[in-house]
């Protein structure tokens, strides 16, 4: 069946997990995040939310670690992703781009935490393609090689939050060419 939360006779909230207060970083992204990324290598869209009030540990759960601190115990799910990912993508046989954006969402504006200019927010429109995919037109991407240079663009935008943040990895697999026989 489906977790389901009832607030009231006329609300019902759907979720996948809880985890108690005593559960490690490493049991949260082994049972809930790392089977997920497995779909995301294959081309699927995913997406992790940590919901709660003020000081219910949303930042700790997702990103701790994000200052270059990986500390095994501590280390949360965003970090243990992109290591993830990047030891799955090297152990690949095609060649791979990935391409990030990280943009939050604040009062309603789409603030783009990866552009330098001013006027982060200004260009940002979502749209639809001719193939019904929803996309943002104006967002900066940043090719990248490596986990440490995710983590930095984390760690450099990090203090910038204000709100609800999203990151937004795009992998693109290149095929190699067989050289003639």
């Amino acid at each position: 069946g489906t977790n389901q939360l009832i607030v009231g006779s006329d609300k019902s909230f759907s979720f996948d997990q809880i985890f108690a207060k005593d559960v490690s970083q490493q049991q949260v992204f082994a049972e809930l995040v790392q089977p997920m990324l497995h779909y995301f290598l294959t081309g699927y869209n995913c997406s992790v939310i940590a919901y709660g009030q003020t000081g219910s540990g949303k930042t700790f759960t997702m990103g701790t670690g994000l200052d270059g601190n990986l500390d095994e115990l501590t280390q949360g799910i965003v970090p243990r992703s992109v290591e993830h990912i990047f030891d799955q993508l090297l152990e690949q046989e095609n060649s791979w781009e990935m391409l990030v954006s990280f943009l939050e969402i604040y009062n309603e504006d789409i603030i783009d935490l990866l552009s330098p200019s001013e006027s982060k927010k200004s260009s940002i429109a979502i749209r639809e393609d001719v193939g019904g995919e929803i996309y943002l037109a104006g967002i900066k991407e940043e090719p990248v090689r490596s986990s440490s240079e995710i983590l930095r663009y984390f760690s450099s935008t990090f203090s910038l939050m204000r709100s609800t943040t999203v990151f937004f990895k795009e992998v693109h697999y290149v095929e190699r060419q067989r050289a003639p026989t």
